[in-house]
């Protein structure tokens, strides 16, 4: 998800250079020893440091938008939205209170244009734990929200971007991604993940393949949209560590670990991960750095006002948007008048940064 006017949509590509080669026999046996064994050493090694993850910051309640940066202007997306602060936001409602849980919300401007917020953590951080507790996402044709973790201030990709929620209208299903400068990839045979797919490249630098990332497709619904929200959400899971590289986890709102919601994770102790990208083959501390946790609320723009996604079906919905709302196009919808956006929000119980050393 774009931070910056040189950020593009994610677009779903392989490198002909890293195509997968089914291995051999031996091969295989001796790649499976392997990724056992990594995965021994990395969990050991969770298990070592979730003994002393430290909470670094919690962002919840009445707080919660008082501690945030504030993007400002046009969608670096494209998206029909324009990016207010903090008190414009206040006054206007399109923050605030809901059920006594972090809100945010877009609301008409102009010209078929919306007002929305686009908040990122106070905090930067370089490895650790970040952990969403969040009840509701923004859902309905034409909307495009995403959590994602990247520098505040860099010459994208440099500093690497990790998305850990993203996706457009009624899709029932997440993608994660992460993209890079040149230099890091990933080996699918050494991606342990549950109930998901590696559907893009294998090279995870942007520039080298037209801005797209190493993206990573949930199988089973439930982790975004309609289902989602109909069960409350749950808590999501972003484990950076240098030496074994980043995993991503979803928990739904019915199997949330003891340890988190006792305020003292234990990775060690849970199932694979939804999404995970070693560092075999992606050095972390010169791909990933400074990252700040973002949030937005867009509409339409370069994905979920494209054409193949407004007059295609997406999973999750039993007709396309076109079909839906009767427009030909995202925009055209919303300068109708007619877009019905109140599913249109995000409700959030908390943001928390764990570290175990503290990195900016």
């Amino acid at each position: 998800m774009q931070l910056f006017p040189t950020l593009a949509l994610v677009a779903l590509a392989t490198s002909s250079s890293l195509a997968y080669r089914s291995p051999g026999a031996k091969d295989h046996k001796a790649s499976k020893a392997a990724i056992l064994e990594a995965q021994r050493a990395a969990n050991a090694s969770l298990d070592e440091r979730s003994a002393h993850y430290k909470l670094v910051k919690s962002y919840h309640g009445n707080t919660f938008f008082k501690d945030m940066h504030y993007f400002t202007g046009h969608d670096p997306s494209h998206g029909s939205v324009h990016y207010v602060d903090h008190n414009e936001a206040h006054s206007s409602g399109l923050i605030g209170m809901m059920d006594g849980h972090a809100m945010m919300r877009v609301a008409p401007h102009h010209s078929g244009t919306h007002r929305s917020v686009r908040p990122s953590s106070d905090v930067s951080f370089t490895e650790g734990l970040l952990i969403l507790d969040n009840l509701h996402m923004p859902t309905g044709c034409g909307t495009w929200p995403s959590f994602f973790t990247v520098p505040l201030d860099s010459n994208w990709p440099a500093g690497g971007e990790i998305d850990v929620i993203e996706g457009v209208g009624g899709m029932n299903r997440n993608k994660y991604s992460i993209h890079t400068t040149s230099g890091c990839r990933v080996v699918e045979s050494q991606m342990v993940m549950h109930a998901a797919q590696l559907t893009g490249g294998q090279n995870c630098d942007a520039e080298a393949t037209d801005d797209t990332g190493c993206a990573i497709s949930g199988t089973q619904n439930g982790d975004f949209g309609v289902d989602y929200n109909r069960n409350h959400g749950g808590v999501h899971v972003l484990d950076w560590n240098s030496n074994t590289g980043i995993r991503i986890w979803f928990f739904p709102r019915n199997n949330i670990p003891q340890d988190i919601q006792d305020g003292h994770p234990n990775p060690a102790s849970w199932p694979n991960p939804r999404a995970s990208w070693p560092a075999t083959h992606c050095h972390m501390d010169s791909h990933f750095y400074n990252h700040v946790a973002t949030f937005t609320n867009t509409l339409c723009g370069t994905w979920a006002g494209s054409s193949a996604v407004w007059h295609g079906k997406q999973p999750g919905q039993s007709k396309s948007c076109a079909a839906h709302t009767g427009h030909n196009s995202c925009e055209s919808w919303l300068r109708s008048g007619n877009a019905n956006m109140e599913n249109a929000y995000w409700k959030i119980k908390s943001l928390k940064i764990y570290q175990i050393h503290r990195r900016s």
